[in-house]
This record gives C-alpha cells, structure tokens and sequence, in this order.
C-alpha cells in the first residue's frame, strides 16, 4: 500500500505539469494561422442569403445536391414501379406472356 501512495502522490501533486505543457498553454496567447483562415471561410456559410449551408460551397456543392436529389426521385419512382408490379395478382410465363394465376394455383409456388 506504501508502494502505491509513494508512486500516486507526487503525480497528484503535478498532474497540472503532466497534462498540459507549457506549449499549450502558451498557446493560449497565440491563434494558429490555420484557424484565421478556417475564420475567413466560415464566415462565407454564416451569412444569411436564404440558403442552406450545404449549398454554400459554391457550383459544386449545388451540381451535387441536384445529382442527391434526382437519383432520390428515381429510385422513388422505381421502388413505386417494383411495388405495383409485384401487387399484381398474375405472374410470367416461360414465353413471358403474362397468365392469372387462381389462388389454388398459387399455393403451388
């Protein structure tokens, strides 16, 4: 028990020194030339235009929200297709004509 305390007490006593250095708390002081530039183009998505922030980075940002959208409404219109297509009560054929199929008929599938 001696042995743990002897160890435990002086990183007690300078767990501030352990977990932060002196450059980072320098750093309070000074701004990383990074962040001003990260400032600058935040700045571009925080002004209020009407429009929404994933449509501010500019020609390519809009290109791709209109591809997002349009291949949203075509695997809509698809889904849609597929759905009605397997609503209906008949099946295909092995020449592909389409033949009812009663429902006796059916339990056999």
């Amino acid at each position: 028990m001696s042995l743990l305390r002897s160890t435990l007490t002086p990183l007690a006593r300078n767990y501030r020194s352990i977990v932060s250095s002196s450059a980072s708390r320098s750093s309070l002081k000074e701004v990383h030339p990074g962040y001003k530039q990260m400032q600058v183009k935040a700045g571009r998505f925080n002004v209020e235009d009407g429009n929404p922030s994933f449509i501010k980075g500019g020609i390519f940002d809009r290109i791709m929200y209109r591809l997002t959208m349009g291949l949203c409404a075509t695997a809509f219109v698809w889904d849609c297709v597929l759905y009605y297509e397997l609503s209906l009560s008949s099946t295909t054929s092995s020449t592909g004509a389409r033949v009812q199929v009663t429902s006796t008929e059916a339990l056999k599938y």
